[in-house]
């Protein structure tokens, strides 16, 4: 079976290029939403954050990985453990 991205360097770049276009993405969306964490004692931040940033991040590492770099058993295990992560932090942020 072909690959679409054929080797780490290709992964790297596409997934650095889905992160860039795809912060902003999520930061609008969440700001839009009034989805934002605001500053509290315990947090580190000062002025009110936009959540879901894992969003971003997730399908900046799922896409290429999923067209080009999934080819086995342990690639399957792999995506599937991050995509659990990716759900949890979901979770605990619409929480």
């Amino acid at each position: 079976m072909k690959t679409i991205l054929i080797d780490s360097g290709m992964f790297f770049l596409a997934s650095f290029a889905l992160s860039a276009l795809l912060t902003p993405v999520v930061i609008w969306i969440s700001r839009s939403l009034h989805l934002m964490a605001e500053p509290r004692e315990d947090r580190w931040h000062r002025r009110p954050t936009a959540l879901f940033g894992g969003v971003a991040i997730y399908f900046a590492f799922s896409i290429p990985f999923s067209l080009g770099l999934m080819n086995s058993w342990e690639d399957i295990v792999l995506l599937a453990g991050v995509s659990a992560m990716f759900l949890i932090g979901l979770v605990d942020d619409l929480i």
